[in-house]
């Protein structure tokens, strides 16, 4: 697989996540996340991808109280 395909993966996780698709979200960063696990050097992506993960649980769990991440790279926040 190309090496672009991951932050399209998890760029499309993010959108779906907005829209309220938590399934869809978790599928697309769930692939993003093993596309990211085989580069070098990806350590930041796959931690980055690991947190909206959390926050998908996080919203299954207790959806009360809104959670709030920054990604000042990408430069969004949600």
């Amino acid at each position: 697989m190309n090496g672009c395909t991951a932050p399209v993966y998890a760029s499309l996780g993010k959108v779906y996540f907005d829209n309220g698709d938590l399934q869809l979200a978790e599928d697309a960063l769930n692939k993003a996340l093993e596309i990211y696990s085989r580069r070098t050097g990806a350590q930041e992506a796959i931690d980055a991808t690991a947190v909206l993960l959390d926050l998908i649980s996080e919203r299954r769990q207790d959806t009360q109280e809104p959670s709030q991440y920054t990604n000042t790279e990408y430069g969004f926040s949600f």
